[in-house]
């Protein structure tokens, strides 16, 4: 881990993280629920949730045990190839 908290396989990780989380909102937006829904399920604003999901902010470690605990998911989860 960096000083930043970031991983030594960030670029990968991050990819992986964000194809997952993509997926999350896209399921979860198919279920009917709103974006301002999605992003208070998962402790975030609205503004925040979109900059995750433009990939204009990076998911660090502590974000995606946040998103996996809210969606009751296992640690790890996000960093899976096939999460979804």
């Amino acid at each position: 881990m960096d000083d930043r908290g970031y991983t030594r396989h960030w670029p990968t990780l991050h990819r992986q993280r964000l194809a997952n989380v993509r997926r999350l909102f896209s399921d979860l937006k198919r279920e009917g629920m709103s974006q301002r829904t999605i992003a208070a399920i998962l402790g975030m604003t609205l503004e925040k949730l979109e900059r995750v999901v433009d990939a204009q902010l990076m998911i660090d470690d502590a974000m995606a045990r946040e998103i996996e605990w809210a969606v009751h998911r296992p640690r790890g989860w996000l960093d899976d190839e096939i999460s979804m």
